[in-house]
């Protein structure tokens, strides 16, 4: 329930025509450890747009093996904040190709209740500028 969620909400924000999205984490004690790292982060939208594009038209069996059963997808399931953690740039954007590998948007895990919020044309622009 909560991937259509997600999906349904950044086709909204290319239909909205945002840039960016921002990872927005609940934080508490329920959050895990990748949701942590990547809150606050950045995606470009059009980049998990066109992967959510690519991903509904798979098969499910061919959706799990990918997301799932490949090596990269057992990897992030071992150990999801080593994989990503060198995969963000110093403006705080989630490289577009973990976003294109379908791992660099919400949800990360099972039970995630992190979502993509869509952000004002500046904001990643200042951060870039500020840091």
């Amino acid at each position: 329930m909560q991937r259509i969620r997600n999906y349904a909400h950044i086709n909204s924000l290319r239909q909205a025509r945002y840039k960016y999205g921002k990872v927005v984490a609940i934080l508490d004690s329920r959050t895990s450890e990748i949701c942590q790292h990547l809150n606050g982060k950045y995606i470009r939208v059009r980049v998990a747009a066109a992967t959510i594009d690519r991903l509904t038209k798979l098969d499910p069996g061919d959706y799990a093996l990918e997301l799932y059963k490949s090596a990269d997808g057992r990897a992030y399931a071992q150990n999801p904040v080593e994989y990503v953690e060198n995969r963000v740039g110093s403006d705080g954007v989630i490289e577009d190709s973990l976003v294109a590998e379908g791992r660099g948007f919400p949800p990360y895990h099972p039970n995630c209740r992190t979502r993509v919020y869509g952000i004002g044309k500046g904001e990643v622009e200042g951060k870039a500028a500020a840091s």
